[in-house]
């Protein structure tokens, strides 16, 4: 095992490609931050702590140990939960800023 600077930093990197290109995961990423710019109220829910915690520790710890990539596959659940959390606060924002009632009878 290495731990030379260098060696993190590159599996920095690979951990990065794995988790959010080759995966296609940066689509959840990206709904995920428009979540958090577009609600201030998405933003201060306590249990997205939880679950960024969740993304970094499972994820990223191996930067240090040994890299496989079906290690990272626990952090799509958690993903999913975070963007659908997003979602739903976008699209209920959105849904009542429209008007008070949802029918257009």
């Amino acid at each position: 095992m290495d731990f030379s600077a260098q060696s993190i930093g590159w599996n920095f990197v690979l951990v990065s490609k794995w988790l959010f290109l080759r995966q296609r995961q940066w689509l959840l990423v990206v709904l995920i931050g428009l979540g958090a710019l577009l609600q201030p109220a998405y933003r201060k829910r306590r249990e997205l702590a939880l679950l960024a915690l969740i993304v970094v520790f499972s994820g990223y710890s191996f930067m240090i140990l040994s890299f496989l990539p079906r290690y990272l596959m626990p952090v799509l659940p958690h993903l999913c939960v975070w963007a659908g959390g997003a979602i739903t606060a976008l699209c209920i924002v959105r849904f009542f800023a429209l008007d008070s009632s949802p029918w257009p009878w």
